[in-house]
């Protein structure tokens, strides 16, 4: 080529190719492959770099898998983990334990010969009390005297030359006539619980005033003076005089050394 032609070209070189002139959709073409490369040009370096990486390994794979073990609430792993701490817990509170049960002596025998009252008892062993005395401090009632009543009439007393008589009408049924002179009719009172003096109450039947004398345990006569009576011998009446009596046995005589005595009813004493 000759330096002239070199000359042209260099100086317009789209003449020298497109001596037409250039065509609009080439220029088109040229600008839109210029922009396609301008938005691929940000994408490039992660592209690269993934395709550059190696290759991702089986345990990798696996640990990028999903897996298909359904999922733990927080709710219930915290449970769990209380559980565990309480497991743990217990673990060491029966190691403590068994620790010291071995660090403690064993308890005595059973066949070894202590005294029944013996309290004392070695570490771990159940402690024996020794047995209560148990000490009454209450006191026993005193004694008291218990009433008593007696007929006239009745087998256990003593008559000297004196008559039952029968008396429907009378406290016992019958009553003791003909008490005079050496007369007497004897009475025991048994069983006195405390000695003391005492209010003796005498029925008796009388048709008009007579006299009656009263030993207690031979002792001096008490004088019952002109005892009225009812007028008759079938209506009781009644007198009264206080005695001495002893604990235990007693006597009372019933007489008129002078005269005619009532008759004997029945005899009360409280």
């Amino acid at each position: 080529m000759s330096a002239t032609s070199r000359r042209s070209l260099v100086a317009s070189p789209t003449t020298s190719l497109w001596p037409s002139g250039r065509p609009v959709w080439l220029i088109s073409l040229i600008g839109l492959s210029g922009g396609l490369a301008a938005l691929a040009v940000p994408f490039l370096p992660p592209v690269l770099a993934e395709a550059g990486s190696p290759p991702a390994t089986p345990s990798a794979v696996r640990a990028q898998a999903p897996t298909n073990e359904p999922s733990v609430p927080a709710a219930m792993t915290q449970t769990t983990e209380a559980t565990r701490a309480t497991e743990a817990a217990e673990a060491a509170k029966a190691a403590g334990t068994s620790r010291a049960a071995a660090s403690t002596p064993p308890a005595p025998s059973a066949s070894t010969t202590q005294p029944a009252a013996s309290s004392t008892t070695t570490a771990g062993a159940p402690r024996t009390a020794a047995p209560e005395r148990t000490t009454s401090t209450s006191t026993p009632p005193s004694p008291t005297f218990a009433p008593v009543t007696i007929n006239a009439t009745d087998g256990g007393n003593t008559r000297t030359d004196v008559q039952a008589v029968a008396c429907p009408t009378c406290a016992a049924g019958s009553r003791i006539a003909y008490l005079a002179g050496a007369a007497g009719l004897t009475v025991p009172v048994t069983g006195v619980a405390v000695a003391g003096t005492r209010t003796l109450t005498i029925l008796y039947e009388s048709d008009g005033p007579r006299d009656l004398y009263v030993s207690v345990n031979g002792g001096a006569d008490q004088h019952l003076a002109g005892l009225p009576g009812r007028g008759d011998w079938e209506t009781p009446a009644g007198t009264t005089l206080r005695i001495n009596l002893k604990k235990g046995s007693n006597t009372l005589l019933f007489h008129n050394p002078v005269g005619p005595a009532p008759d004997l009813d029945q005899f009360s004493i409280r």
